[in-house]
């Protein structure tokens, strides 16, 4: 009997050690949080779209895609001033496609990071990028919205020379109402 009791004990032991370990093992995680300097925008007006990290379980090189709709807005600059990755170079690349969809491409570090032993680990939150963006002159009313997301394989933490790229990304968005065309005022 009390040899059934110590082998209960033990195994209740057990699972409890195998839960907790599985609970805290936690997988590479990045939350992005996207606002916008005013929520109503004219047309002819220019605006800064805030992109935050809330949630980073660590990150060496990450590349962010902003996206919009550029028969509405025209990218104007970035401003990585006050980024949470601060010794990691941010660049920023615009282009459109056929469809009116205007891409951002926002890279915090280098590639080069994958051939490195152990290379910066960034874990903050805060400030990614600010970027600024213009209502169209002639942007028709209504409501735009601007996506932040990071594709598969785009967010890499080196450690001990081995490669990372498996993360959960939660992308973001706002939506901009633009109002009333300014054009010939």
């Amino acid at each position: 009997q009390m040899k059934k009791r110590l082998i209960s004990i033990l195994f209740i032991l057990c699972l409890t050690v195998a839960l907790s370990l599985s609970v805290s093992a936690e997988s590479n995680k990045l939350t992005y949080a996207v606002g916008a300097s005013a929520p109503t925008v004219s047309a002819n007006t220019e605006f800064t779209i805030l992109v935050e990290v809330t949630e980073n379980t660590g990150i060496c090189w990450l590349k962010a895609i902003v996206t919009y709709d550029s028969s509405v807005l025209t990218y104007v600059e970035a401003s990585s001033d006050t980024s949470v990755f601060k010794d990691a170079t941010i660049t920023v690349n615009n282009r459109y496609d056929k469809n009116n969809k205007g891409t951002a491409i926002v890279v915090a570090g280098t590639m080069s990071v994958i051939f490195q032993d152990n290379p910066t680990i960034y874990t903050e939150t805060g400030t990614f990028v600010e970027l600024k963006f213009k209502v169209d002159a002639n942007a028709a009313p209504g409501n735009t919205t601007i996506t932040v997301n990071t594709e598969v394989g785009d967010a890499i933490k080196i450690v001990n020379g081995g490669s990372d790229f498996d993360y959960k990304v939660t992308s973001a968005s706002t939506t901009i109402n633009v109002v009333g065309s300014t054009h010939g005022q």
